[in-house]
C-alpha cells in the first residue's frame, strides 16, 4: 500500500487527447502518483530515458512510433521498468497477446475499469520492487527473477521470456516439493486471473525448452494430473 511519503513516477503516452486526460485524472487523483504525459510515440520514447520511471503506460497505436516498437526497443536496451500496453483493438489472437507479454508487464483493452486499472498498476509496481533483488541459485545456475536471466558455468547466459520467468520463479520459490497449477496461478498471475491448465503447462514446457535450446538438461519434471517439481539430480 502506498505510504504518504511514497511517490510513484508514471509516464503515460496516448495520442488520443481525451484518453490522455482520463488517464491523467485517474492517477493524479490517487495518492502517491506523479504523472508525466506524452502525446505521441516520439515524445514518449524521448521521455522514457530521461529518468527512472516506476511505471510506463503506452498506447498500442500512436503516431511516429507505436507502443510495441517502443516496448521492444526498451527491452533490447535493457530497460526493466514495468510497461503496460493499452489497446482498443479487439481482434488480437492469443499468439499476438503472448508476443506483447514477452516484453510487456501487462496488456489492457479499452475501455477499462478506472479503479481496476489503478489497482493493476499498483500491484505491478509492488511486484517489481519486491523482485529487484530476487536472485535464486539452484543446481549451479543463478536465476535473476527480475531480468529473467540464467547464468552459470559452461554456457552463455540466456533470458527466459516474461511469463515463463514468473512461472519459473514461482516453482523455485515454492516451499512445496510438488507445485500445483493453483500455486503457480496464485504466484505468477494477477489476482482474479485464472490461467487454464494448458496455459500453465505450456509455460512450463517453454521453460524446459529455454534450457535444452542452450544445450542444458530440462529443469522441471511434469507429473501428469499432479503438478510440477524441480529435477534435482
Amino acid at each position: 500500500m502506498t505510504t504518504q511519503n511514497t511517490i510513484y513516477r508514471i509516464l503515460i503516452a496516448d495520442d488520443d487527447q481525451d484518453e490522455l486526460t482520463t488517464l491523467a485524472a485517474i492517477f493524479s487523483r490517487a495518492a502517491g502518483f506523479e504523472v508525466t504525459l506524452a502525446k505521441d510515440g516520439k515524445e514518449a520514447e524521448d521521455l522514457l530515458y530521461t529518468q527512472d520511471w516506476d511505471f510506463v503506460i503506452l498506447d498500442h497505436e500512436m503516431p511516429h512510433k507505436d507502443g510495441r516498437t517502443i516496448l521492444n526497443t526498451a527491452r533490447r536496451r535493457g530497460l526493466k521498468t514495468p510497461i503496460m500496453i493499452l489497446t482498443g483493438k479487439t481482434k488480437y489472437t492469443f499468439a499476438e497477446k503472448d508476443n506483447f507479454k514477452d516484453g510487456a508487464d501487462d496488456f489492457v483493452w479499452k475501455p477499462y475499469n478506472h479503479d481496476g486499472l489503478l489497482e493493476r498498476v499498483r500491484t505491478r509496481i509492488k511486484k517489481y520492487r519486491e523482485t529487484q533483488e530476487a536472485v535464486i541459485k539452484f543446481k549451479g545456475y543463478t536465476f535473476d527473477a527480475l531480468r529473467g536471466t540464467v547464468h552459470g558455468e559452461g554456457f552463455e547466459p540466456f533470458r527466459i521470456a516474461h511469463q515463463p520467468a514468473l512461472v519459473f520463479a514461482a516453482i523455485l520459490n515454492s516451499r512445496c516439493q510438488l507445485v500445483t497449477d493453483e500455486i503457480i496461478a496464485e504466484k505468477a498471475w494477477e489476482m482474479g486471473e485464472l490461467p487454464s491448465h494448458d496455459t500453465i503447462y505450456g509455460n512450463v514446457k517453454r521453460i524446459n525448452r529455454f534450457f535444452t535450446k542452450h544445450g542444458l538438461p530440462e529443469v522441471i519434471r511434469i507429473l501428469k494430473h499432479t503438478g510440477y517439481e524441480l529435477i534435482r539430480n
